[in-house]
């Protein structure tokens, strides 16, 4: 699932400190900006442009038992699970097995279920992976929460999820608008699975995890994760939760109903590493990170910015450092944002423990400002 734009004030200061030397000011950085209770958890890295990564966390990890955050301390990531999702696609699409112009229907077709997924008949993969296929949020759906707090200990299928969009209107006609949904994902890796015959989970650790050493993300498919520090959520956000998101060990909801539209716990160095690989071209070949930064128009629609073009799991804007490639990402409690700047060859990923915006800070934007323009006049870069 994917966050709103609160996080970009972070990620400036974050950015000040990756350029002024490493470790130490990034420390003093995320201090501040945990507030000055100190509650909220902050966890950030630098993938520097020499390849080094450098972390640092301030805050509490958890609220009740004053455990300090640390910069190994797992989140659940929310969307920023996608660009793993699309990765892993791509990589099948290398070897022949399914193409972006494929219609769904070719692989889900014969699901008694699939002709009454809103534009079945004009879906291509490339459409749901660009959000521009005109399918609902399922994870909005009232029945949907409802089944969730009903029974979180459920394991769902694929087309458990996809039946709270069933039958209902489309929001737009097949590729001709933009709209973002968790619900997109959860049929491009359903048609992958079938065009392959394996697991999605199988693959992200055979092709992404396991090759890139990328160590402490995992699956988040079950309630109790090695690993995962308590979130904090907004009671009034659409999930309803009553603040903490953790009893004991044990998630209040299972992050398994997540799958493709997430579906990873990780943290920020790790996340960092990744995009760097990713953007600099080190996972996917040429043509692929040419479809990969391939975007479509995200300026206006749910979830989308002013500015912003969506690519295969990639969100695309401008900034003051120039574009930016990469996803932000939301899960009850948690909030996560990774940045790639090409032209800095610079990633950039936060990790926050809570979603609530007041905690948070949103008067950050003008810090962001004052200190970016600051950085850039010195180094000469405006």
């Amino acid at each position: 699932m994917r966050t709103p734009r609160l996080l970009p004030a972070l990620l400036a200061c974050v950015t000040l400190a990756a350029q002024n030397a490493p470790e130490q000011a990034l420390r003093a950085t995320l201090d501040r900006l945990s507030g000055p209770e100190k509650l909220q958890g902050i966890s950030a890295a630098v993938a520097q442009p020499d390849g080094t990564v450098v972390s640092a966390a301030a805050g509490l990890a958890d609220r009740e038992a004053k455990t300090p955050m640390r910069p190994g301390d797992r989140m659940l990531a929310g969307s920023v699970g996608k660009m793993f999702v699309s990765a892993v696609i791509l990589l099948a699409i290398q070897d022949g097995a399914l193409k972006l112009e494929d219609p769904v229907q070719r692989w889900l077709g014969d699901q008694p279920w699939y002709s009454r997924v809103p534009n079945a008949r004009d879906l291509t993969l490339r459409m749901l992976m660009t959000h521009s296929s005109g399918i609902p949020e399922h994870v909005l759906d009232p029945k949907f929460l409802a089944a969730l707090h009903a029974d979180p200990d459920k394991l769902w299928k694929p087309e458990e999820l996809v039946a709270f969009v069933l039958d209902k209107p489309p929001l737009f006609p097949a590729g001709g608008g933009w709209s973002y949904a968790d619900t997109n994902y959860i049929l491009a890796a359903m048609a992958f699975e079938k065009a392959t015959g394996r697991r999605y989970y199988d693959d992200l650790q055979r092709r992404i995890l396991k090759p890139f050493a990328l160590t402490q993300t995992i699956p988040s498919d079950r309630r109790v994760l090695p690993g995962l520090i308590p979130g904090y959520s907004n009671p009034r956000g659409p999930f309803g939760l009553p603040g903490r998101t953790m009893k004991g060990a044990e998630s209040i909801l299972n992050p398994q109903m997540e799958w493709t539209g997430g579906g990873v716990l990780s943290i920020p160095s790790d996340l960092a590493r990744w995009a760097k690989m990713l953007y600099e071209g080190n996972v996917l070949s040429e043509a692929s990170m040419k479809e990969l930064l391939t975007g479509v128009d995200a300026s206006e629609g749910r979830g989308g910015s002013k500015g912003e073009k969506y690519g295969l799991a990639v969100q695309m804007r401008p900034s003051q450092w120039g574009i930016t490639w990469g996803h932000d990402g939301w899960f009850p409690g948690y909030l996560t944002e990774v940045l790639y700047y090409p032209e800095r060859k610079t990633a950039i990923v936060v990790q926050v423990n809570t979603d609530n915006q007041r905690e948070i800070g949103m008067p950050l934007g003008k810090l962001m400002e004052t200190i970016s323009a600051a950085v850039f006049d010195k180094d000469g870069a405006k």
